[in-house]
């Protein structure tokens, strides 16, 4: 159980990675002031969970640096699915999908660490994870 647990929080550490960059690219755009705050908030985001994500890893599975963070280079391109040059629209409506589908990741994960600190981490980052969702997608309505 401890193997598959630590697969599914490499996977999170991962989706969390590709939401950096995805915000990072997209803060790289014309874009309002008050989409690009949006966008900086989801770097910080995603670089405060990927902290807490690597030592909840660190405990399950030494070291962080394992295979399963590990991005071979085609399944980068394939991840992101983005063109080269990309309209910050594009950007915003891949960025709420991704959203949506980490949320279900974080929400699967949660079985495996009942009443743990592990588990209030996991709910924390859900609740700050949603309140994002919930901006990019007034935002862009």
């Amino acid at each position: 159980m401890a193997k598959r647990a630590a697969q599914k929080v490499a996977e999170l550490w991962r989706l969390h990675r590709a939401q950096r960059f995805i915000f990072k690219t997209a803060m790289r755009e014309e874009l309002p002031g008050d989409l690009r705050d949006l966008c900086g908030k989801g770097y910080l985001i995603a670089s405060l969970c990927m902290n807490e994500i690597s030592a909840i890893y660190n405990h399950l599975k030494s070291p962080v640096e394992d295979d399963l963070l590990q991005f071979p280079a085609e399944e980068i391109a394939g991840l992101f699915e983005i063109p080269g040059k990309t309209s910050a629209e594009h950007l915003i409506r891949y960025l709420k999908d991704k959203q949506h589908k980490l949320l279900k990741k974080y929400t699967k994960l949660l079985e495996h660490f009942e009443e743990t600190e592990t588990n209030r981490v996991l709910k924390d980052h859900i609740f700050v994870l949603e309140r994002l969702t919930e901006k990019l997608k007034t935002a862009t309505d």
